[in-house]
């Protein structure tokens, strides 16, 4: 259940302060300077990829104009306009008064997005959009300095790109009083004229598809004077249509081709990086540029794999321990790959945007290996999952679907600010530290949407693009889980996402037609062609980038679907929405990961449950006694013949006190143990388990499970009791068990203080009554459940119909293995030989 609310909102990456980047963080002029910066945001004018047009005819106004008087930019003032010297009509009058210095700026679209977020009324619809300058190679405006100004008189230009990374370009135009000069600069593709400032990621085409920001900087070098400075005519132009036809034939290719080695190991991933020439003007639509891999297996198995655009990042901390992502290096191109047979490879790449291109035949080498491959639904027990290698997996871990969460703070629970992949850093440690196998991470729009809008976060694009932002952040998960051995189950939409009332991101939302979009209510998202288009172009994206990752265990496709606006009302619509979703996953995916949705109320997805495209079944329990409602599950799940998983777990969807939450976990950890599920239910607050350190009750369990085959064992639950010395049950205690006629699991608990009822008194000769087990002897452990360690171990012998495992006192809960003893078979007929001994006859 979505229980985020957004905490931080001042922190932006790309649009960082300078000064908490590792570069140099300030101009390398120190001028005496006033500036003018433009902001391209909502409703601004948007250039036609015409040969000329008119950036500002400033006869017609100046609004978009302020002239930096504050360090933030909020109070900034309009410029003014005036006469224009020597010539018609009226220009935009800069007062100066060199020397002077200036403040580094925050951008207004921060201001934008705070006003969205307090639903100011000045907030209007649409989605941020700045200056497109694609294929405009050329930006010019007229500069007039009155007689008397300064010959020293220079010019800084500077802008920002759709994620406020910093661009500047020192005029080198000599500026001559008294008359109006026309500057001129190179805004083409692979122009040199500008630097890159606060972070190292070079000027190119995708720069200018959406400038937000632009200004312009006058300043003069140890001279005083006071005056205006005027600028006019103001317009971005192209080279003619036959220049522009040539340089296109002339780019085309795949260049750059390097792949990260000539061989890699069975199930390992094979990774190839390029250039393409062109830029596109959306690197994310297959429908403007369709890159595929093409690869032959030794066994003449075919495979096709799309690639995806990519951008470096460096990470760093910021003073407060924040997260900082930095663009490093050119967007690339990449394919991902896994190898899933030994041998030689075969493989092209090619690249179509209407012209194809491709490259030679290539071939790596797939070496063995002891990796295990991708999780399967078991074949041998299809309650349970396994490896491509046939070894069993019963998956340990908790939810940690975002970097934080700040409805812990109900339980007690604190986050003074947003880690990032750092916190990550900490959580996956002590994760794997303790046991646990399996993680749930969400792609949200307050984490790691790939497909958001801007009036939440800088780094988001809109509608039909991406934020490489979190692709990046996502790549280090999964790299850094895969180190430690932690699988992820990864969920695409949160409810949240399609919801009004519960929990709403709707206003977010790039399909909403307020931002840009094209649906009128949340519940159109399951009908609307476009939303369809765009929601499989995005996991188009997903699948090219991280289908080739074994340590993906699942594709959510929901989280709590049946939160989602009307689903009563449109449940046939919803189901199919996941049938034909799941259907393209199938179709496209190389891994051909697992595939799950989920609801809150198991007992409404009856249908999507049945889908056969659904490979197992998840839901949520929220209830302080989640072991009666884990039985009433299976029960209703078995006609199902899949894997029930209970992917979030706790007393309450809301939160209780500290101890109770605690408590509950410890009861939904073994109590699903003792059931046959395909992993433990996984507790939802992970703030709260990585605050108070709670990771070993993963580790008792993950010690206990260690060795435990439940595939093909005929494994029933429910067959013990708990009773007191005279045979008698006990009030307030129960038994969970898992067994054979030769071997049984159990876990003994205090049922009301787990449960947060208060204590019931324990007999002073407690005991586990088994039934069903065949005669003879067993070995008997008892185990600490906190501590995961053996406490007790005894042999006994079961004669007649009952077996009677006494247990010690205990607070809480115990749990136990009980283990039949095979006969020492007679000694054969050559090992009853006397053996004579000496030397040979």
């Amino acid at each position: 259940m979505a229980r985020f609310w957004i905490l931080d909102f001042g922190f932006w990456i790309a649009g960082a302060r300078p000064r908490d980047l590792p570069c140099e963080a300030h101009s390398p002029i120190r001028p005496f300077a006033y500036s003018l910066f433009l902001f391209f945001l909502v409703g601004c004018v948007f250039v036609p990829n015409a040969s000329a047009a008119m950036l500002f005819e400033f006869d017609k106004g100046a609004s978009e104009w302020h002239v930096r008087t504050s360090a933030d930019g909020k109070d900034d003032p309009l410029a003014e306009l005036a006469p224009a010297p020597s010539r018609p009509g009226r220009a935009l009058k800069v007062n100066v008064d060199f020397p002077g210095d200036h403040t580094v700026w925050t951008g207004r679209v921060r201001d934008l997005q705070e006003q969205w977020r307090k639903k100011s009324a000045s907030w209007q619809p649409g989605a941020i959009r700045g200056f497109d300058w694609s294929r405009l190679d050329r930006l010019s405006f007229d500069v007039y300095l009155p007689q008397g100004a300064p010959r020293s008189t220079q010019l800084l230009l500077y802008l920002k790109d759709s994620e406020l990374r910093w661009y500047q370009t020192l005029v080198p135009t000599v500026f001559q009083p008294g008359q109006w000069t026309t500057v001129v600069v190179d805004i083409s593709d692979g122009s040199p004229e500008w630097t890159f400032l606060g972070h190292y990621r070079p000027w190119d085409g995708y720069t200018k598809q959406n400038i937000l920001e632009l200004g312009l900087r006058f300043f003069a070098k140890g001279e005083r004077w006071t005056g205006s400075i005027f600028v006019d005519k103001m317009d971005v132009s192209r080279q003619d249509k036959a220049a522009v036809g040539a340089a296109a034939q002339s780019e085309s290719g795949i260049l750059d081709f390097v792949t990260n080695s000539d061989s890699v190991k069975l199930f390992e991933k094979f990774e190839i990086t390029f250039n393409l020439p062109k830029t596109y003007s959306n690197p994310f639509d297959p429908q403007v540029i369709d890159v595929q891999a093409h690869f032959i297996s030794p066994s003449g198995r075919q495979t096709s794999v799309p690639g995806f655009f990519y951008q470096d990042y460096i990470r760093r901390a910021s003073e407060n321990k924040q997260e900082l992502l930095i663009p490093m290096g050119r967007s690339k191109w990449k394919v991902r790959f896994t190898p899933r047979e030994v041998g030689s490879y075969r493989y092209f790449v090619e690249a179509n945007d209407g012209a194809r291109v491709a490259t030679r035949w290539r071939s790596f080498e797939s070496l063995p290996s002891d990796n295990r491959g991708f999780v399967r639904v078991s074949a041998k027990d299809p309650s349970y999952f396994e490896f491509d290698n046939g070894e069993f997996f019963w998956p340990i871990g908790h939810n940690v679907c975002a970097s934080m969460d700040v409805r812990a703070e109900n339980i007690g629970a604190f986050q003074l600010y947003d880690e990032g992949t750092f916190a990550y850093d900490r959580y996956f440690d002590r994760m794997a530290g303790n046991g646990e196998t399996v993680a749930r991470i969400w792609l949200a729009s307050w984490w790691l949407a790939m497909e958001w809008t801007k009036r939440l976060y800088v780094h988001h694009n809109d509608l039909g693009r991406y934020s490489l932002v979190n692709a990046w952040r996502l790549d280090y998960l999964l790299e850094e889980a895969q180190k430690r051995g932690i699988y992820v189950m990864l969920t695409f939409t949160p409810h949240g996402h399609l919801t009004i009332q519960l929990e709403s991101n709707w206003l977010f939302h790039p399909y909403n037609y307020q931002n840009g979009g094209f649906l009128t209510q949340p519940h159109s998202f399951f009908a609307h062609p476009e939303a369809r288009r765009y929601f499989e172009q995005q996991l188009r994206y997903v699948m090219a980038r991280w289908g080739h990752s074994p340590n993906i265990l699942c594709w959510e496709l929901f989280n709590e679907i049946d939160l989602a606006e009307y689903y009563r009302t449109y449940v046939h619509t919803i189901t199919e929405w996941t049938q034909k979703t799941a259907q393209y996953l199938r179709a496209n995916d190389q891994g051909r990961h697992l595939i799950t949705s989920n609801l809150f109320y198991y007992r409404a997805g009856d249908a999507l449950y049945a889908l056969p495209e659904i490979d197992f079944i998840t839901a949520h329990v929220f209830n302080p006694d989640p072991i009666s409602e884990f039985k009433e599950s299976l029960q209703a799940f078995a006609k199902h013949g899949k894997p029930f998983y209970v992917t979030e777990c706790e007393g309450h969807a809301f939160g209780v006190s500290p101890e109770q939450t605690e408590n509950q976990m410890q009861m939904s950890l073994w109590g699903s143990y003792m059931l046959p599920m395909p992993g433990n239910a996984m507790p939802w607050w992970w703030v709260f388990i990585d605050e108070r350190n709670l990771y070993s009750h993963f580790k008792a369990l993950a010690n206990f499970a260690k060795g435990e085959e439940r595939r093909g064992k005929n494994l029933k639950y429910g067959l013990a009791r708990f009773a007191d010395g005279a045979g008698n049950s006990v009030k307030g205690y129960a038994v969970e068990s898992f067994q054979n006629d030769k071997s049984a699991l159990f876990w003994a608990y205090d049922r009301a203080a787990l449960g947060g009822l208060g204590d019931s008194p324990l007999p002073k000769t407690p005991n586990v009554v088994f039934t069903k087990l065949a005669p003879g002897d067993y070995s008997v452990e008892i185990w600490d459940t906190y501590k995961g360690k053996v406490i007790d171990t005894r042999q006994l012998e079961l004669k007649g119909d009952t077996l009677t495992v006494p247990l010690p006192q205990f607070d809480n809960d115990v749990a136990g293995k009980v283990k039949f003893i095979e006969p020492t078979p007679p000694p054969s007929e050559d090992e009853q030989r006397p053996d004579r001994g000496g030397a040979d006859e």
